[in-house]
């Protein structure tokens, strides 16, 4: 008898941590089951506030982008209308040439980077989207799952056929990952922006709108006056394209206002190309490259987690495409 009760006693000291864990467990459990308790534990205003200040750098960040691709289609347009301007040599015959075609590097940058702001907004809608949705899925079919794996483990383990207690755990932890990656993620984003590249951003943003402003105010396409035939007059009220490419060839060389136009375009477009790239850069790094870095790391932690390959393959593709120094010609 002394014996059963002893055995008994060992037994009950043996699962302590396991009783006590599961204690612990069940709390979480009743937690997420119980409304009102969910409201003040998983979403407490503490977190919540998290999330909706993570919302409100997006919404930011999504300003900023617009207005950075308004800039771009200014720009474009612009860059444009003074590509298609055409000047007429009579000499043996007539000669056209477009004095702007070297405004044509200048162009396929902001078409580029027009691209570049697609994809961070993409990027930024991605991002909000799961902050949106992720917090209540990753509760319910992650965290809660895993804790009823994990409680069963913790007693029934050794019965089961598959290591359900390991299967539970990296649930939980999983769900840790998802529930705050995205959000760390924002957060270190905006204290990047904050302390390295808002002065970057604010200054190419001002120097890009003063330029495009400059180009407008000093181009003397619109000052130019011809004598043109009431047809020829109405053809070129039906837009400013038309209006400038007549008005120019009309010219026939030159002018003084033209020269002066031409040399201080050619002292300003430095500097746009120079501000452009600032803002690629900026963007590049905020919204492209923190989001695929967090990617990566969510996979990594997720491999680490669950002990597995977990895009192993995908990774180690990338790595031969981007980084593997491919055969030049010589070598075949």
């Amino acid at each position: 008898m002394n014996n059963e009760v002893l055995d008994n006693q060992k037994r009950f000291i043996a699962d302590i941590p396991a009783i006590i864990k599961s204690i612990f467990i069940v709390l979480i459990i009743f937690c997420v089951l119980i409304t009102p308790i969910r409201n003040i534990s998983f979403n407490s205003p503490s977190i919540t506030s998290i999330d909706q200040r993570c919302i409100e750098y997006l919404d930011q960040t999504l300003k900023r982008a617009t207005i950075a691709y308004g800039l771009c289609r200014a720009t474009n347009a612009i860059v444009s209308v003074l590509q298609k301007i055409e000047i007429g040599v009579e000499a043996v015959g007539t000669v056209t040439f477009s004095p702007f075609e070297w405004l044509d590097p200048l162009n396929d940058l902001v078409e580029r980077f027009s691209w570049i702001l697609l994809a961070a907004m993409a990027s930024i809608g991605i991002q909000e989207f799961f902050i949106r949705l992720l917090p209540e899925s990753i509760i319910n079919f992650i965290l809660l799952p895993g804790l009823f794996m994990w409680l069963t483990g913790l007693w029934l383990n050794k019965y089961l056929p598959i290591n359900i207690l390991a299967i539970g755990k990296h649930l939980v932890l999983l769900a840790v990952v998802l529930r705050f990656i995205i959000p760390a993620e924002v957060a270190i984003n905006n204290w990047i922006y904050d302390y390295h590249l808002k002065n970057k951003y604010n200054q190419s943003v001002d120097s890009i709108k003063t330029s495009v402003k400059e180009i407008k105010k000093r181009t003397p396409v619109e000052e130019i006056s011809m004598e043109d035939s009431q047809e020829e007059q109405s053809q070129a009220e039906n837009g400013f394209f038309s209006k400038t490419k007549k008005a120019i060839a009309a010219l026939g060389d030159f002018g003084g206002k033209f020269k002066e136009f031409q040399l201080w375009l050619k002292t300003e477009v430095p500097d746009l190309f120079e501000n452009f790239i600032s803002l690629i850069m900026v963007f590049i790094i905020s919204t492209i490259f923190l989001p695929i870095f967090i990617l990566w790391l969510i996979i990594y932690l997720i491999r680490i987690i669950t002990n597995s390959r977990f895009g192993h393959k995908v990774e180690k593709k990338f790595k031969l495409n981007i980084f593997q120094k491919k055969p030049s010609v010589r070598d075949n």
